[in-house]
């Protein structure tokens, strides 16, 4: 999980989730800093039954080399727009697991890029959580979807082809509108 720790990203969810996980290979990794909630977390973090496998890497400058040490992004936000962190994530070819909220359907194609799933309490997540790490090939194929569906739709190439085309589909209009005008 990559946010700062505020009440709306959920970071208890994710910890009571990642409690009922029963496969010993998972980790789960918090990078962030700041925000009114993370003494709070910090000190459930140290109380987890499973902390020895709770990583907690602060704020971080290298996320380029970060992301790819994650198999899977978790999103467990209650509200949340157009997620940086899923965008980034999805740029290393990291898939992410979103709660059904806000922007994260613009960003994932469920069963594609990701997975959306309504996870409002921390067995939904927890389930959804292990539907996502059952099968690490589907994992990979995610994230290569994912990879390629950021560089398709948001990359500074894709952005420039829609402005260029909207300036000529513009341009397009307004000499419709003045040859009307003439006649």
């Amino acid at each position: 999980m990559v946010s700062r720790f505020i009440p709306e990203k959920q970071h208890s969810r994710l910890l009571d989730a990642f409690a009922l996980q029963t496969d010993p290979r998972l980790h789960l990794m918090f990078v962030g800093d700041g925000g009114n909630i993370k003494a709070d977390v910090l000190e459930k973090v140290a109380r987890h039954p499973k902390r020895d496998r709770i990583h907690l890497l602060g704020e971080r400058s290298d996320m380029p080399l970060v992301y790819p040490a994650m198999d899977l992004m978790v999103l467990p936000s209650d509200a949340e727009g157009m997620s940086n962190a899923c965008l980034e994530a999805a740029a290393c070819g990291v898939p992410t697991l979103a709660n059904a909220c806000c922007g994260s359907a613009e960003l994932i194609e469920d069963g594609i890029t990701g997975r959306i799933s309504t996870m409002t309490t921390a067995n939904a997540l927890a389930v959804a959580l292990s539907d996502a790490v059952m099968t690490p090939g589907q994992l990979r194929a995610w994230g290569d979807s994912a990879r390629s569906h950021i560089v398709k739709n948001f990359s500074l190439q894709s952005m420039l082809d829609r402005y260029t085309q909207l300036y000529l589909d513009l341009g397009a209009k307004c000499g419709q509108s003045k040859s009307t005008d003439a006649s």
